[in-house]
């Protein structure tokens, strides 16, 4: 008799790491990272220290050192960060973007791809002053948000299913308006383990506007609003803002 096949709820970026470099190879990081040294240069303080929050697998921190930066990474999955060591990479550690702590400051501290969207709008001013407190006086800090239009018009409504290795994996997006909550469950089947697990991910729609606000609040200032990768203000029809701002002296 063929066995039961076993399934389990786990935490967000955990049965995902295996198979998450392979979902994002569409990606283009190393074109990303240019972009953000572009912003840390024009913008920046000079210094070379960089934290990256949220760093995933390592993709963009990798970038990054290879264009002179010493680079850290930190996130809270640690099964991401398990895929990191297992290529080499020793400089990162656990952490919630929420409560980040160096030893040294740091010169620039950035969070990309989404990854400020897992907070909710609440949390923005925590995170503002954790990374307030990671920098140097006109270190910079750089994020990128998605758009409301970007995501009624793309991953309001979306799926996927693909295989790599001994994982099949499946995700399916939709959205909340109400609540302004973008939903995604993945699903990832381990063909040695004959287990599927699903991962449910919850990501939060901000008040553009607000960000500023919070910043400034926090000891920030504005350096820049950027459209997509461009070093214009975004338009109407944009669908990922990056934002810079500045640490301000105590």
């Amino acid at each position: 008799m063929k066995a039961l096949r076993k399934s389990g709820q786990r935490d967000p970026y955990s049965c995902l790491a295996p198979v998450y470099d392979h979902m994002m190879s569409h990606v283009d990081y190393e074109a990303w990272a240019e972009y953000i040294a572009s912003l840390i240069a024009k913008f920046g303080n000079g210094g070379r220290r960089l934290v990256d929050a949220g760093c995933g697998t390592g993709r963009f921190l990798r970038a990054l050192r290879q264009r002179g930066y010493r680079a850290f990474g930190t996130d809270i999955s640690f099964d991401m960060l398990a895929e990191c060591r297992r290529r080499g990479d020793d400089g990162v550690w656990q952490g919630d973007i929420r409560n980040m702590a160096l030893r040294r400051p740091a010169d620039a501290v950035v969070c990309l791809y989404d990854t400020l969207h897992y907070l909710e709008p609440g949390e923005l001013g925590v995170f503002f002053q954790t990374a307030r407190n990671l920098l140097n006086p006109g270190g910079v800090l750089i994020f990128d948000v998605i758009t409301e239009g970007f995501l009624r018009g793309y991953w309001a409504d979306f799926s996927e299913w693909d295989r790599v290795k001994e994982y099949d994996y499946s995700r399916r997006s939709w959205f909340d308006p109400a609540n302004r909550c973008q939903h995604t469950e993945i699903r990832v089947h381990n063909d040695s383990q004959d287990r599927t697990y699903t991962e449910h991910h919850r990501q939060w729609l901000f008040e553009l506007d607000m960000i500023p606000e919070i910043a400034e609040h926090n000891r920030f200032s504005l350096a820049g609003r950027f459209g997509e990768f461009t070093y214009e203000p975004p338009g109407e029809d944009a669908d990922r803002i990056h934002f810079v701002f500045r640490a301000e002296a105590v």
